[in-house]
């Protein structure tokens, strides 16, 4: 099914750079006798014991050659080529697993049927709105999803306003209050969080508006908090520059 004459280096290298003193790797590019591309990946371990995580590491380096074959070709990326990984082992007793499935112990079959498989996939816009607010934490999730670019999100959030209540007093609160900034932030009215709950203030009962803004509170003290240990950090790295 290969073209042998189509078949040539490619100068770029995927190892990680902490790993090139043991291992080196080679990328072919040919063609299928159909036309298609392929990519041949020969990776050079240079240690005399296998790497248990090879398989994986493999995987990382064939996400990167699709990455740089993408950004080569573009719009004409599609169909993404075909990668045909091979690893050259100069030790003895290669022992550790070839396929990435067989990391997961017990369970790689299931992680075999998964990897090829179709990804699961939730289209939150073929879900009616009334399914929606039926399901608590996960409807109420794919609800937000679903209005947030809508202009009149507000009305979404008064329909699931039952909803926001009980998760907000319930060990989700957090989420709730995740949830309305995230809101927020893509806003077109740029509105804050109190004028979001003062909105909703018929809807919401006054325990949720309570923990919302407390979770609020909390979030905003997380925030500074981490800008403060970033600011120390770049301080840090100022000092060490000018010693």
């Amino acid at each position: 099914r290969l073209d042998f004459r189509s078949i040539k280096a490619l100068p770029t290298t995927f190892i990680d750079e902490e790993l090139r003193l043991k291992q080196s790797d080679v990328l072919l590019q040919a063609k299928f006798l159909s036309g298609e591309d392929v990519y041949l990946y020969a990776l050079l371990e240079h240690q005399k014991n296998s790497d248990k995580f090879m398989a994986l590491r493999l995987l990382s380096y064939q996400v990167k050659i699709w990455d740089y074959h993408i950004k080569k070709f573009k719009k004409k990326a599609l169909p993404l080529p075909v990668i045909l990984p091979i690893v050259v082992f100069t030790g003895k007793n290669y022992t550790s697993a070839r396929s990435i499935w067989e990391l997961c112990g017990s369970e790689s079959a299931l992680m075999q049927e998964i990897i090829s498989s179709p990804y699961k996939l939730i289209d939150v816009n073929s879900i009616t709105e009334e399914d929606l607010r039926t399901r608590l934490w996960s409807g109420t999730v794919e609800f937000v999803m679903r209005h947030r670019f809508k202009q009149e999100f507000i009305k979404g959030l008064e329909a699931i306003s039952d909803n926001l209540n009980h998760l907000a007093e319930s060990e989700n609160g957090r989420l709730v209050s995740e949830m309305l900034n995230y809101l927020l932030a893509i806003d077109d009215e740029h509105r804050t969080l109190p004028e979001l709950i003062e909105i909703l203030h018929n809807r919401l009962s006054p325990k949720t508006e309570s923990i919302i803004m407390s979770l609020a509170d909390n979030l905003r003290e997380e925030g500074v908090q981490k800008g403060r240990q970033e600011g120390r950090q770049e301080g840090r790295q100022e000092c060490l520059l000018q010693t």
